[in-house]
């Protein structure tokens, strides 16, 4: 009988090495796919409000929104986030162009998602954070947004204008919904 416990371990052979090395290098590149997924995954928050559509005005303040001068409006909406339920406050404009159209911005800038306001003097949106500039109709003027604001689906109804909050992803060309 051999006694295998005074006997010293084996020096790792190179082809163990050279295994153990590939065996590591499929598991990074294997690996990079699902991490890349789980990095573009949206936040862990949802709208649990009990209407998709909020009324944001009133029937009679939607007459006194002035073409050209955009009325800045708060939105109280419902997020679970994760294992609590929070109420967040989202600024909106609604502008009512020439034909008497209107439209409604998100405040939320399209490049890394600081909150803009309204230059009345300029008659322009800004975002402070890079300098964005953007036009009453929501397109990009200066500054590094991809994308001009946000526009937030809405309708009219007797009781005035209601709009669908909608989140899209920041830093990107396109309009992603979230």
């Amino acid at each position: 009988m051999t006694d295998t416990a005074n006997q010293p371990p084996e020096n790792p052979s190179r082809r163990g090495f050279v295994s153990a090395l590939g065996a590591g290098i499929a598991a990074l590149i294997g690996g990079y796919p699902l991490i890349r997924a789980l990095a573009e995954m949206p936040p862990a928050s949802m709208d649990v409000s009990e209407e998709p559509w909020v009324l944001l005005v009133p029937a009679g303040e939607v007459e006194t929104i002035a073409p050209g001068k955009p009325k800045r409006a708060d939105l109280t909406r419902v997020v679970a986030e994760r294992w609590r339920v929070r109420e967040e406050k989202v600024a909106l404009y609604v502008v009512r162009g020439e034909a008497e159209a209107l439209t409604v911005f998100s405040s939320i800038c399209t490049h890394a998602g600081c909150v803009v306001g309204f230059e009345a003097k300029e008659n322009r949106f800004h975002c402070p954070c890079h300098d964005g500039y953007f036009g009453i109709d929501g397109r990009v003027l200066d500054g590094p947004p991809p994308r001009g604001l946000d526009p937030i689906p809405h309708r009219l109804t007797e009781a005035g204008l209601e709009v669908r909050f909608t989140r899209y992803r920041l830093d990107t060309a396109e309009r992603i919904e979230l």
